[in-house]
């Protein structure tokens, strides 16, 4: 009989190919590790749907509560100016004190903050109505009570599990009702707020809602939080004492042995703390060695630039780090300022809109047929120049008056609008308009002079 086969083991052919890339690499000079990759590198849970996780950030970090709410308080700041041809000036003074008085613009920007951090959120609507039923602003009378409650997408669970369904899949509303803490909720009772879309690939992991503003921050935060734990272990560490004790390894090999070998050197340290000076034994050494921070704090420095840039945002706003060198930082306000306007206040129009009807119905028991409304400028200006502005207002409504564009009673209302004077005039006691535009033009050239001194 002749030998036996060798019986060859099976071929690994995933091993194979990756062992060749490797060799292939490294003979190239073009190693590159698989923890390098993009597929290694992103992951594929979504930390959107940890509420606890982004709950417990939000609570401890004040940056995580400072990159959802700096740009929302930033976005509303000095409130709206409600605009609407069907309303007199008087109704439209009235509406905006009925903002201020209910804190409407509070209760949407807390709604829009939970958007951001959890993905998405809602303002339930209660003017006493079924809940469960359509909701009818026309039953809405002066005497109806009204509230708005700020939720987070979480609190409108579509079940009392949290088991959800895409939403967009319902032909009638009625068929996926909210569900807030066991109360069903019809979706007209309810003013939903999106987070950022996913892809399509995801968007069903979302059930409806969107993503968390921290989703896309997670790998620098990372970076930020090791660093701080990392500054933090140095620190501890920063100074090690290193005794060198002769015949140190056998005297611990007993238990007396190492009782006494630790009691000469808490000795020797208690002593060192409190004196200058160290008596040891001849043949004894010691050393202590401190640990280095250089190069920690431009690590931070890359680390914040990476924040910063993830969220749009200037270290300024962010860290509260004044500009570097000869800027100023105005461009960074300017790029911060188009980001509030592209990404919150242009997507808050409708949401508020159907406030300010519902506010109308309230005070005036009809809804406009069309209500818009303006923010007030992200840029800060100097007194001068709001001076200089307004006065350049002021001219250019006496212009249109004087030039028979307007009546009297219109160019009083347009300059209660544009805010001219501390005080709205009356319409009925109003001077005469054309002793008013030669105080206006002598105003103006008062204001450009004031400007000039100013910028000398």
């Amino acid at each position: 009989m002749g030998r036996p086969k060798k019986i060859k083991p099976p071929v690994d052919q995933t091993r194979f190919n990756n062992s060749l890339t490797d060799f292939v690499s490294e003979a190239l000079g073009t190693a590159v590790s698989q923890a390098s990759t993009a597929q290694a590198n992103n992951r594929h849970a979504a930390v959107t749907l940890n509420r606890a996780l982004i709950s417990t950030m939000y609570q401890e970090h004040g940056i995580i509560q400072v990159l959802i709410d700096q740009p929302v308080d930033d976005a509303f700041r000095g409130g709206i100016q409600v605009v609407c041809p069907e309303m007199s000036s008087d109704e439209v003074k009235e509406l905006e004190d009925w903002v201020l008085e209910k804190d409407i613009l509070l209760t949407y920007a807390q709604a829009l903050k939970w958007a951001r951090l959890f993905g998405g959120a809602g303002i339930i609507i209660n003017a006493g109505q079924t809940m469960d039923k359509p909701f009818n602003v026309a039953s809405i009378k002066e005497k109806t009570p009204l509230a708005f409650y700020p939720v987070d997408r979480w609190e409108l669970s579509y079940t009392p599990q949290g088991n959800a369904m895409i939403d967009r899949l319902a032909v009638d509303k009625q068929e996926v009702p909210f569900n807030y803490y066991g109360h069903r909720l019809h979706r007209d009772n309810v003013i939903k707020i999106m987070g950022k879309i996913a892809p399509s690939l995801i968007r069903g992991q979302f059930s409806g809602w969107g993503v968390s503003e921290i989703e896309k921050i997670l790998r620098s935060w990372n970076q930020y939080v090791k660093h701080q734990s990392v500054a933090f272990e140095i620190l501890d560490e920063s100074k090690v004492d290193v005794f060198k004790i002769e015949g140190f390894n056998g005297s611990v090999m007993t238990p007396q042995g190492a009782t006494l070998t630790a009691q000469r050197i808490g000795l020797a340290a208690k002593l060192k703390n409190y004196q200058n000076a160290l008596v040891i034994d001849k043949n004894d050494d010691y050393e202590a060695k401190v640990m280095s921070f250089s190069g920690l704090a431009e690590i931070l420095t890359q680390i914040r630039i990476g924040l910063a840039a993830d969220l749009r945002m200037p270290m300024t706003k962010l860290f509260g780090i004044s500009a570097a060198g000869f800027s100023a930082g105005e461009e960074d306000i300017e790029n911060y300022n188009a980001m509030i306007e592209s990404e919150i206040r242009s997507k808050v129009k409708s949401g508020l809109t159907t406030m300010l009807e519902i506010g109308c119905q309230k005070l005036f028991n009809y809804v406009p047929e069309k209500i818009n409304f303006n923010f007030h400028p992200l840029k800060v200006v100097s007194s001068q120049e709001d001076s200089l502005l307004k006065t350049e207002n002021l001219n250019r409504v006496i212009t249109a008056f004087n030039n028979g564009i307007i009546t009297s009673e219109k160019a009083v209302e347009l300059i209660n609008l544009e805010k001219v004077f501390d005080i709205d005039l009356d319409e009925n006691e109003a001077m005469d308009l054309e002793e008013l535009s030669e105080i206006g033009a002598d105003s103006l050239e008062e204001a450009k002079s004031v400007g000039r001194t100013g910028r000398a």
